[in-house]
């Protein structure tokens, strides 16, 4: 039994969607009687291609299966605390929070570092710019050229801040004057 083939326009050819029960089984058991057609077109394509792949490899050719390679060498550097001259966009350890410097793998919380060559490269020449360019630090300018940052949602106070592991110089950088990032390696944001 074969479809029949609408001629001129029918009520389903503009809206596929009010197909009855009855159309969309016929429809089927023709795809359906079709398959095996399609199968062997797609046997018979494949065909040529397996053949070829045989005369490769029985004109003389010799593919053990294993490929011999030079040896490497790998040398190791470790990324130390300092970023300055390296071209490094990430740091090997970080000195923020407590205690001696630790990789990034090692440190509990949440922490970004912008090295030297990240503010090179995207222009970061005061600290506003950074911490407008840090993940989850969100920037807010208020009146009389004041401005605030906020880390999750929390403010960061003056006592926040600590200036190469001094703390309580957060007035002086997040007042009026912002300091000139030209003269830090990095900054770790502990969010």
């Amino acid at each position: 039994m074969s479809l029949p083939i609408p001629t001129g326009k029918s009520q389903f050819m503009h809206n596929p969607s009010r197909l009855t029960p009855l159309s969309k089984a016929l429809m089927l058991s023709q795809m359906f009687r079709s398959r095996p057609s399609m199968a062997a077109m797609g046997l018979a394509l494949c065909m040529p291609v397996a053949s070829q792949a045989q005369e490769t490899a029985a004109d003389g050719s010799t593919t053990t299966g294993t490929v011999n390679l030079a040896p490497t060498a790998i040398d190791s550097q470790y990324l130390g605390t300092a970023t300055d001259g390296t071209g490094s966009y990430t740091t090997g350890a970080v000195s923020i929070g407590k205690g001696a410097p630790q990789s990034l793998r090692e440190t509990p919380q949440s922490v970004s570092v912008v090295t030297r060559q990240v503010m090179d490269d995207n222009n970061l020449n005061s600290l506003s710019k950074v911490l407008e360019d840090t993940p989850g630090i969100t920037f807010q300018y208020r009146n009389f050229g004041g401005h605030v940052y906020t880390s999750r949602g929390f403010s960061l106070l003056a006592e926040s801040f600590l200036v190469d592991g001094i703390g309580g110089q957060g007035y002086q950088i997040t007042g009026w004057m912002q300091p000139d990032m030209a003269i830090y390696d990095r900054v770790e944001v502990l969010r």
